[in-house]
């Protein structure tokens, strides 16, 4: 359904895959609501799919952690700087900011002082560490979409409209996964045990991550000869560098840019780097094991600011330590294997009490959160532009 009483040039901002895959969703929801609306902006290969014009490509900001984000510092500014005046002369009627608030937040705040209505979707996790952001937030755009329930009243309280909209990914994977269809897709047998390994989504993850990973899957294979290991990759040079170093180790490598919930679905448990990707693994029922590394100058920093005991979504979420979690010099090959064996026995008492959160964690995100996200938005914007 068309309306004038909608924005029809809507501009949405993607830093990084996790961010792509939020707005490829509400690209969707978009259209079948207002199918005229023009959608553009900076985004990945899910955005792209979804029909988002890009004037700028996600892969030219993804990069990770403080210390690999200095040393891009100067082409990221210039990168700012040439979207926010791209960004002015255009003059959008919506700006979405989706996740990566220390490049869109500047983009935002430019915008919204131009008179051009701004929105940032993903809170910044001021309950973890860094709560001043919350303040920060209010100051610099106009309102902000947030994925968990316990989120907005951290920005309300500063002033900020602040609504909770559930996970597009909860909606998108089924409350009852497939695991048979999944296997079947994947050409696996139902009777072998699986292993999903994701070692990051950018390249400084691969090369802090991947080779402990490596390491863990070595042990693991000698110790369970039938286990099956899939890779999801991105793309095929994602793949080309992860490769390098898994020398002849027998590893399944299944490129997807559709995201890693096939692979994950088929897998008896599977082992993960801290981001995003421990939300999609337990959104498909998927016991695992977390582990990460990063460069020890970024570790060092973050690790004095960290307000929270976990990294990992599910546990932040649960409050409590449901999923193990590995971190720099405790991720080694050997304890993350062992942990990962603890959960491949299908009566094993720890998977269970994950699978059992994870159901719970499910129900509690489906909130049909593209849509929801939407209405959201254009119900602001009117109140702006009235």
């Amino acid at each position: 359904m068309a309306s004038s009483a909608s924005p029809k040039r809507v501009v949405l901002l993607a830093a990084e895959p996790s961010a792509d895959a939020l707005g490829a969703s509400v690209a969707e929801a978009w259209r079948v609501a207002f199918p005229d609306v023009q959608l553009l902006g900076m985004a990945g290969p899910l955005m792209r799919a979804a029909g988002v014009q890009a004037l700028w490509r996600m892969e030219e900001v993804s990069v990770m952690g403080l210390f690999e984000v200095l040393k891009h510092y100067r082409r990221l500014k210039r990168l700012q700087r040439q979207m926010i005046e791209t960004l002015k002369a255009m003059k959008p009627d919506l700006v979405l900011g989706i996740d990566g608030p220390d490049f869109n937040l500047t983009i935002e705040s430019a915008l919204r002082d131009a008179n051009i209505p701004s929105y940032h979707f993903v809170a910044p996790s001021v309950w973890a560490w860094r709560p001043g952001r919350a303040l920060k937030m209010a100051e610099r755009t106009d309102g902000l979409l947030c994925l968990f329930p316990f989120e907005p009243p951290y920005f309300l309280v500063h002033g900020l409209a602040a609504a909770s909209v559930g996970h597009p990914l909860a909606d998108r994977l089924p409350l009852v996964p497939d695991k048979t269809a999944a296997r079947m897709a994947l050409n696996i047998a139902t009777d072998v045990p699986v292993l999903a390994v994701l070692p990051g989504s950018r390249r400084g993850e691969w090369q802090y991550n991947a080779p402990v990973f490596w390491d863990a899957v070595s042990l693991l294979l000698m110790q369970h000869p039938s286990l099956q290991v899939l890779v999801p990759c991105l793309n095929a040079r994602m793949q080309q560098v992860l490769s390098a170093g898994v020398k002849d180790l027998p590893i399944h490598w299944v490129i997807t840019e559709a995201g890693a919930s096939q692979v994950l679905t088929a897998a008896d448990v599977a082992l993960v780097a801290s981001g995003t990707a421990t939300l999609e693994t337990a959104l498909c029922h998927t016991p695992m094991v977390v582990g990460y590394r990063m460069h020890w100058l970024s570790h060092r920093i973050i690790t004095a600011m960290l307000k929270t005991r976990w990294i990992a979504l599910p546990n932040i979420i649960a409050n409590r330590g449901v999923v193990p979690e590995l971190l720099q010099s405790q991720a080694t090959g050997a304890a993350l294997a062992a942990e990962v064996s603890k959960l491949l026995s299908p009566s094993s008492e720890l998977r269970q009490v994950q699978l059992n959160w994870f159901d719970t964690l499910h129900n509690l995100l489906h909130c049909n959160a593209a849509a929801t996200a939407v209405t959201q938005l254009i119900s602001w914007w009117r109140e702006r532009v009235r």
